[in-house]
């Protein structure tokens, strides 16, 4: 009985060592390679002006994809919706905090294109945009929403202010509040507290990356304030800790500061009224054990700037040339490059977004998406290219027959354009021996 009870201990640990070991599911993301999108100016003055115009709520106000929700306040027992802003200067930290406020990899030069920052986990650009952007289910299409996500900084920024809105909205259903005694205001900084928590995941203890700030794993309290320079390593804090310290601290790029600093409050883990209320046992769904009292002393957030032209919002009046309607592959012979790609200009303004797809599997679209850059925009030579070229490729094990025609689809979700269609005609020309005779090696 003994040897027994051993023999099974033994196989739950080996079960359990080797589902520890098990690799984790993959998660696809939106586009199979990394969509082009382009990389404003390098002291991040574009990405300020559209931060702080989308915080204002004007930015796409008649996109209901990408306009910013009404705000909500008061406590759980009067909670009502009302006309408020997002604070630019958190808006801005979190762009910091997420990718440094970059729309590229850091390989791809300011003022030009390249590929599009995307995240292990499936954030997307400037604002790491995870939500929805996984790739679609059952053989769908990318949605224009993702392309435009991927590809266009103006609409990445959007799209992170929107979530960041929905986060703080969440309370009381499925987020604690902050701020019982000021009525939940939004204009105050500290009351985001929470809502910054949740854009990086409202998560604690034993996830896959915690962001309580009781979690054993960041030390004890108080820890320093983070100083967004780089000196601490971010896996010190919690996610809100390291906004915050943004906030403190903002970035410098040729010694200037990127936003003027606020000494926003933290709860203080010292005290009972803020610790009792963050404790870990009360760390449960819907978590409504854990509203708390706004933290002192309490910042206003300052009103977004909404005065900006279109030019320095990457927007604009984008009107499309395309190079050819058609394109002829044959598939055994060298092809010139040039003779399969398809050229994608912007003769007017702004950004223009586009992706491409087709449901001819023998057609290879080396580019998903990208972006075709206005004659506004600057562009700097020899790094940027204002036009965007589809490489075209033929998998000829895949023909149907010796010669195929098929079709490719180009989209613009941004230019008020019709849908472009591309005819493909490729064929092969095989040398075929006389039947019997072979030769031997």
């Amino acid at each position: 009985m003994k040897n027994k009870l051993l023999l099974v201990i033994f196989i739950l640990i080996v079960v359990g060592i080797s589902s520890l070991n098990r690799p984790k599911t993959m998660i696809a993301c939106a586009f199979l390679k990394n969509p082009l999108t382009y990389e404003a100016d390098k002291n991040r003055s574009t990405y300020l002006n559209i931060l702080e115009y989308s915080a204002s709520g004007k930015l796409f106000e008649d996109d209901i994809f990408f306009q910013l929700p009404t705000s909500e306040a008061g406590n759980r027992t009067n909670r009502r919706e009302i006309d408020a802003k997002l604070p630019p200067r958190l808006l801005k930290s979190i762009a910091w905090i997420e990718s440094d406020m970059l729309m590229a990899t850091s390989q791809v030069a300011y003022n030009s294109k390249g590929p599009a920052l995307v995240a292990f986990d499936c954030g997307y650009g400037i604002m790491q945009v995870t939500s929805g952007m996984q790739k679609p289910d059952n053989g769908k299409l990318v949605s224009n929403q993702q392309v435009l996500i991927g590809t266009h900084p103006s609409y990445n920024i959007a799209a992170g202010a929107k979530l960041l809105a929905n986060k703080w909205n969440q309370a009381p259903q499925s987020r604690p509040i902050v701020g019982i005694d000021t009525d939940s205001n939004p204009s105050i900084l500290e009351n985001w507290y929470y809502a910054t928590w949740s854009y990086n995941g409202f998560s604690g203890p034993g996830t896959n990356k915690s962001n309580h700030p009781l979690d054993p794993i960041f030390g004890s309290w108080p820890r320093p304030i983070y100083t967004c320079d780089g000196k601490y390593p971010k896996n010190q804090f919690p996610y809100q800790e390291l906004v915050w310290g943004c906030l403190h601290n903002p970035p410098t790029i040729k010694g200037n500061q990127l936003w003027d600093p606020v000494q926003v409050s933290l709860p203080n883990l010292s005290d009972p009224v803020y610790a009792d209320k963050l404790s870990l046992t009360n760390f449960v769904y819907p978590y409504k054990n854990m509203d708390i009292q706004t933290p002192t002393p309490v910042h206003f957030a300052k009103n977004p700037n909404s005065l900006f032209s279109s030019k320095s919002l990457l927007l604009g009046n984008p009107k499309l040339l395309l190079s050819r309607d058609n394109i002829k592959i044959q598939t055994n012979i060298g092809n010139n490059n040039e003779d399969s790609k398809i050229t994608i200009s912007n003769l007017g303004t702004g950004l223009l977004s586009w992706n491409a797809y087709t449901s001819y599997p023998w057609i290879v679209i080396e580019s998903p998406a990208g972006i075709a850059i206005g004659k506004d925009i600057e562009c700097d030579l020899p790094a940027c290219q204002r036009e965007s070229k589809i490489q075209i490729k033929i998998n000829p094990t895949l023909l149907p027959d010796a010669r195929a025609i098929g079709k490719i689809v180009v989209q613009f979700p941004n230019g008020n354009i019709v849908d472009q269609v591309i005819t493909v005609d490729a064929f092969s020309e095989f040398n075929t021996g006389i039947a019997g005779i072979s030769k031997i090696y």
